[in-house]
């Protein structure tokens, strides 16, 4: 038995192990929010300047926009945009693409989730296409400085399936002991 769960979670391990090629950490910067309200595809670049930059991310909560540029330089077109795989209350996003498409979506724990457990959202980037990404962080905490990643969508799968399998198994485990625990209690009693 004990062989079967050890194979197992070696299993899970080596599934969900996965190369530098199919997640990119956004490399961008954090700005003291003082409103909501997004800026309009054209508006971004004068906008922009007129935010303040913060050092770090005050973990006792606030409210922070968050900006990045990225190239798809590749042929993947479906991508997962995880602002962050941590607790956090709402995050509002908007993917300004070269072609002056916007896409928007929101995000976080009080948010509806396309991935089971997860934060990512799919988005669209064309092959060869720029987008920026701008988001809007809001929280009454943060249990560490929001990370955003970008996924290519299977790869993406793949990790929310591994990691929802061994959340679920672990609280599988801890009902089998609770329910081990309280059998034997009622038995010695």
């Amino acid at each position: 038995m004990f062989r079967s769960v050890l194979l197992l979670f070696l299993l899970l391990f080596f599934v969900s192990a996965h190369g530098a090629e199919e997640e990119w950490r956004l490399h961008g910067k954090f700005y003291q929010a003082r409103g909501d309200a997004f800026p309009s595809s054209p508006d971004l670049p004068v906008w922009l300047p007129t935010l303040q930059p913060v050092r770090h991310v005050d973990l006792a909560g606030g409210n922070y926009w968050y900006f990045a540029r990225f190239e798809n330089d590749g042929k993947e077109r479906n991508w997962v945009l995880e602002p962050d795989d941590r607790l956090i209350n709402k995050v509002d996003v908007r993917v300004y693409s070269s072609d002056g498409s916007v896409q928007e979506f929101s995000t976080g724990y009080r948010a509806h989730h396309q991935f089971m457990l997860h934060y990512g959202k799919r988005i669209f980037i064309p092959a060869g296409a720029k987008v920026a990404v701008l988001m809007h962080f809001s929280s009454p905490y943060y249990a560490s400085v929001p990370e955003p990643m970008l996924y290519r969508e299977n790869a993406y799968s793949r990790r929310v399936f591994t990691d929802n399998v061994l959340i679920l198994g672990a609280f599988g485990a801890l009902l089998t002991l609770a329910l081990y625990n309280l059998f034997i209690f009622l038995i010695t009693k």
